[in-house]
């Protein structure tokens, strides 16, 4: 795989309009970045590639099946609009099968998203009026390069 897994899952949910990307130059209300987010705007969200869990091995090749692991965190000015947004991406999380995600040269699959922790208040900034949530899961993904 050349992308992240947090990488398509932003992807996929821009692609349901959940979101905006960077590359994507949209003035969206919830901007979204993968493994960091930036002090603007307000209101925004980061997908963060995360530990995940092995889950055997195909015995005729010997690959090792792994499921990674991905955690989405919102900050936004107004606690109840932030909970909402990590709801709406819980739920979008967890409705997924076999979601396309297409790239310049390459096709994702993702087949499955399994929701592993519940949705969290991580509390507000110290020096600010922010408040953070947090969802986390694992993915089970494939790609196809052309």
């Amino acid at each position: 795989m050349n992308r992240t897994p947090a990488e398509v899952l932003t992807a996929h949910f821009a692609s349901l309009l959940l979101c905006t990307r960077p590359e994507d130059d949209a003035d969206g209300l919830w901007p979204a970045t993968v493994d960091f987010l930036p002090d603007d705007p307000d209101n925004a969200l980061s997908l963060y590639n995360t530990s995940g869990n092995l889950d055997g091995r195909i015995q005729s090749s010997g690959e090792v099946i792994q499921h990674p692991g991905i955690q989405i965190r919102v900050r936004a000015l107004d606690s109840a609009e932030g909970y909402l947004k990590i709801k709406e991406l819980a739920l979008a999380m967890n409705a997924v099968k076999r979601a396309l995600v297409a790239f310049d040269d390459e096709f994702y699959t993702i087949h499955a998203i399994k929701q592993t922790s519940d949705i969290f208040s991580i509390g507000k900034e110290p020096d600010g009026n922010r408040f953070w949530f947090s969802v986390n899961g694992t993915i089970t993904i494939s790609w196809v390069a052309l």
